[in-house]
């Protein structure tokens, strides 16, 4: 089984009461998932749970009660298309210090394997 693609990263927030949200994108074209979202840490909620495709722009929290809270994101990506086994997960973040993207992809050997991902992501106050 080949590694699952994973990503730790840092998303700055601030002391504001503005909302953080996240947004993902499933690819490439025709490729069919499932994702779960939760924040661990000094909060612990589920943003979403086994939602299957793209998941549109979704409130994880105001940016002052984000830090040290942790965001985990799991998807299972389907190569469904035939027309390429190509697979990738973007992770948009809004409202904090700037906007980010974080992208995770691989290519499956065969038509109906899965790509697996994995994103922790780190809610720092600036």
């Amino acid at each position: 089984m080949p590694d699952v693609p994973t990503l730790n990263g840092t998303y700055l927030v601030l002391a504001t009461t503005v909302d953080v949200t996240v947004e993902i994108k499933i690819g490439g074209p025709g490729q069919t998932s499932r994702t779960t979202g939760e924040l661990s840490g000094s909060i612990k909620k589920v943003i979403f749970k086994d939602i299957p495709g793209s998941i549109s722009e979704t409130i994880v929290g105001p940016n002052n009660t984000l830090d040290n809270s942790t965001l985990d994101i799991d998807s299972i990506v389907a190569a469904t298309s035939s027309a390429s086994n190509y697979c990738e997960m973007l992770v948009l973040l809004k409202g904090g210090k700037e906007d980010k993207t974080y992208t995770l992809y691989q290519t499956v050997a065969a038509q109906g394997d899965n790509a697996v991902f994995s994103c922790s992501i780190d809610f720092v106050q600036v």
